[in-house]
């Protein structure tokens, strides 16, 4: 939601409220997420998972991974479905 806001629509997601308003209709607690997101061991946890992620390959967002193979961009999700269910028939 908030990447297609940011994307798609151009919107500034540095702004809480632009956030509250694209989280919202999702049904997300909005309150919550804005409460904890500046969580030092939350960020601490994103900050090593990214750097998992890039020591594996992945770069930019959104970037996808299906065994050893990587797509990026929205513009691939129809190659990581079709990579997924042949993983899944192996």
């Amino acid at each position: 939601m908030v990447y297609s806001a940011m994307r798609e629509d151009g919107m500034n997601i540095d702004e809480v409220s632009v956030i509250a308003a694209t989280l919202n209709p999702g049904g997300l607690d909005v309150e919550q997420i804005l409460r904890l997101s500046p969580d030092p061991q939350l960020k601490g946890m994103l900050l090593k998972d990214t750097r998992s992620a890039q020591s594996r390959g992945a770069f930019g967002s959104p970037n996808f991974r299906v065994g050893d193979q990587f797509w990026f961009g929205k513009g691939r999700l129809r190659d990581v479905g079709e990579a997924i269910l042949r993983v899944a028939s192996a």
